[in-house]
C-alpha cells in the first residue's frame, strides 16, 4: 500500500505513518545516525523522512523503479564524499534500479553521479567537504 509504519517495539504501538509512496517500498535505510529514514519504491521517489516527528523532509525523483538504496557510510567511499559518505554535511546514497543503474545522489537531492555524465563535485570537495559544487 505504500506506507511504512515506525513501530514501538516495547508496546507494540505504531508510532508513524510515513505515507507518501503510490505503489509499493523496496527499501528502507537509515541516515544521520538513525535521525532520518530513506525510503525508496516502484514508484521512481526516494523520500527523506525525519525519525523523531514521522515528518517528510525530501522528496527526491529517481527516475526509474528501484529495487535497492546503499547508503555511503565507513569504508565506502565514492568520489565527492568524504570517508563519512557525506558531501556538505550530507549523507549519500546509492539508487539500482530496474533499469540496472547506478546513481550517487546527497539526502538533499543533488545526483552526484549518473553513468554518462561527469561527477558533479571536484576532488577539492571531496577532501574538504564544504567546497562549492564544480561547474
Amino acid at each position: 500500500d505504500g506506507v511504512v509504519n515506525a513501530w514501538n517495539l516495547s508496546s507494540s504501538k505504531c508510532l508513524f505513518q510515513f505515507k507518501g509512496h503510490v505503489s509499493a517500498v523496496t527499501a528502507l535505510r537509515f541516515v544521520n545516525d538513525g535521525r532520518q529514514l530513506l525510503s525508496s519504491g516502484r514508484d521512481q521517489v526516494v523520500h527523506v523522512w525525519e525519525c523523531s516527528t514521522g515528518r517528510a523532509l525530501k522528496t527526491i525523483p529517481v527516475f526509474e523503479f528501484l529495487d535497492d538504496i546503499v547508503t555511503l557510510e565507513g569504508d565506502a567511499v565514492f568520489p565527492g564524499c568524504t570517508a563519512a559518505g557525506r558531501v556538505r554535511g550530507e549523507a549519500c546514497f546509492v539508487t539500482a534500479g530496474a533499469k540496472g543503474v547506478l546513481r550517487v545522489w546527497t539526502v538533499g537531492g543533488k545526483c552526484l553521479y549518473s553513468p554518462g555524465q561527469a561527477t558533479a563535485v571536484s576532488q577539492e570537495e571531496t577532501a574538504s567537504g564544504d567546497a562549492e559544487e564544480a561547474t
